[in-house]
């Protein structure tokens, strides 16, 4: 199942690492992520979406018992099929003229690019 979470934390040195790491501790797979704080930076308003054939009250209540949750509310949960779904597969080409350079083949809907190491400072 896919379950998509609000969590209410405090905007805390390392929270949103201990958040993730709570999640990934108990075999749940991050899939998406959205944080916004609030106006004075005080608070964190996190959406993250995570996939599992665990309960999800096992997350919720983890998620929970860390010191700088407020709060946490299923927003929404959906049966995912990941076979259904084609993944993006990464292949290298070389090229004489360039070191090498990294290109996608994605899902039809995407639009493919290119990136040469010496774009990124390699």
């Amino acid at each position: 199942m896919r379950f998509t979470l609000d969590v209410t934390m405090a905007n805390t040195e390392g929270a949103l690492e201990r958040l993730l790491g709570r999640l990934r501790q108990r075999n749940f797979t991050v899939c998406g992520l959205n944080a916004n704080t609030s106006a004075n930076f005080a608070r964190m308003d996190v959406k993250v979406t995570v996939e599992s054939t665990k309960a999800i009250e096992l997350a919720i209540k983890q998620l929970n018992k860390l010191i700088d949750v407020a709060g946490v509310e299923i927003r929404a949960a959906e049966e995912h099929h990941p076979a259904h779904h084609q993944q993006a597969r990464p292949h290298v080409q070389h090229h004489p003229e360039r070191k090498h350079v990294t290109s996608f083949e994605p899902h039809p809907s995407f639009q493919s690019f290119e990136l040469t190491t010496s774009q990124i400072g390699l």
